[in-house]
């Protein structure tokens, strides 16, 4: 069990999450009391009032080499012979940060940085031998919380049609024409698809709405740059409905994006150029190595 689980169970951890800034700090408040200062999104002092701590959010581009600079002159402010000890470029919460520990003869601090769409994280701690323990410990407790990229984006003429579902909840997204006589899904899983295996993946797929559904056509296209499957497939839906469906498939690493409109079979060649525009719409981001 990890220390932030065993403080959880004793009732002591306390985690900030940032209103306005992309992270979240976990901190035992039987070490650390929190504080207010101008230009601070949350100051921390250690229970032997020799340490303090804080977390600077800025707004704005700027990359990790200038947060070091900055570091290193705020630093040098108070101790004007601080060197860097020791540094490393990791990873942390899947986001690339920076590691410090710098040294002077009036104070010592440690650090991590973080820089990213527009934003940058500090967290910044005053140090001694005897508090780096719960020094580091704090530093664990950062999580940067970096928007994770989508799978894909829908570049579709609002005149055209309408988002039902936007998949915010984790499930597909949903639209539907205006004209109400089709509909389009967007979605991806995860997946190891092999390439020569997708017509018979999109089969079974399709098998749980329309059971005796076939293939009518199919052929590859290059959509925005990525190969995908173009597949026509017809049946008749376990309602009684007569559908025509069309679709764009791409199988990549670990992922599986489908992207299908359907609409009644005898609207389909009325509907077919509104349905392939939708579908050349579709930006893949993933699985493309």
């Amino acid at each position: 069990m990890n220390l932030l689980a065993l403080l959880l169970l004793a009732g002591t951890l306390t985690i900030y999450v940032s209103p306005g800034h992309p992270y979240s700090l976990a901190y035992d408040r039987d070490v650390w009391t929190p504080g207010e200062e101008e230009g601070v999104d949350i100051a921390l002092t250690h229970r032997s009032g020799e340490v303090i701590a804080a977390v600077y959010a800025l707004t704005g581009e700027t990359t990790l080499d200038e947060l070091r600079a900055i570091a290193l002159k705020n630093g040098r402010a108070t101790a004007p012979d601080l060197k860097v000890v020791s540094e490393e470029r990791t990873k942390k919460d899947g986001a690339d940060i920076l590691t410090m520990h710098m040294t002077g003869t009036a104070a010592s601090f440690r650090g991590i940085y973080w820089a990213g769409d527009g934003k940058a994280i500090q967290l910044v701690a005053y140090t001694t031998k005897e508090t780096d323990a719960d020094v580091q410990a704090l530093l664990d407790g950062l999580t940067i919380r970096v928007p994770k990229k989508r799978a894909f984006t829908m570049d579709f003429t609002p005149q055209k049609w309408r988002v039902t579902d936007d998949g915010s909840g984790g499930g597909a997204m949903m639209f539907e024409h205006n004209a109400g006589d089709a509909i389009g899904m967007v979605e991806a899983i995860r997946a190891d698809v092999p390439k020569g295996g997708v017509r018979a993946h999109v089969l079974e797929l399709a098998k749980a709405i329309a059971p005796r559904v076939r293939v009518i056509s199919e052929e590859q296209k290059t959509v925005n740059g990525v190969s995908v499957a173009a597949l026509h497939l017809e049946g008749t839906t376990k309602e009684g409905v007569d559908t025509a469906f069309y679709g764009y498939f791409f199988s990549g690493t670990g992922v599986f994006v489908q992207a299908l409109t359907a609409t009644p079979a005898q609207q389909f060649q009325q509907r077919r150029a509104d349905l392939a525009e939708f579908l050349d719409g579709l930006q893949i981001h993933v699985g493309r190595e």
